[in-house]
């Protein structure tokens, strides 16, 4: 066991490249169970099992997953403004939890699957619309293509 506490710790996991570190989601709060959407992106050291949060926004922040330098680290989320349904949002972020930035602040979909590609400057993701499934490449500058 690498967590500990009475906290909803949860997938999907991400390790760092060099294997000490892994990245998750999870509300670590206080109030955890009184506000079930709430979560953030956290970082484990996995030799001593501290914690940090990398993320401090106000929604869902999950679903992490690590460029292949390991200098960046791509995550979903969105701002909670109340309403019954919010769609995803892909944010990228140093491995520190500087610099974050939304990339898909003006796309009306909810990606989901979030893959690096192997040179590190575009992100793959997995949205469904008007009944189909689609893959789109999205730039770390913002841009979005269909790819499949």
């Amino acid at each position: 066991q690498l967590t500990f506490g009475p906290f909803h710790d949860r997938g999907p996991l991400r390790f760092a490249r060099d294997g000490r570190t892994l990245y998750f989601g999870a509300n670590r709060k206080d109030d955890w169970q009184l506000n079930p959407r709430e979560s953030e992106i956290h970082a484990l050291d996995i030799a001593s099992g501290a914690v940090r949060t990398l993320t401090s926004r106000r929604g869902p922040d999950q679903s992490p997953a690590v460029s292949p330098d390991g200098r960046l680290i791509a995550f979903l989320g969105f701002d909670d403004a109340g309403r019954a349904h919010e769609d995803d949002d892909v944010y990228v972020m140093n491995s520190d939890g500087a610099g974050l930035r939304n990339l898909t602040e003006s796309w009306d979909v909810s990606p989901a699957n979030l893959q690096w590609a192997a040179d590190g400057r575009t992100i793959y993701a997995q949205y469904d619309i008007r009944g189909e499934t689609r893959v789109a490449r999205i730039g770390l500058d913002g841009s979005i293509r269909d790819v499949a």
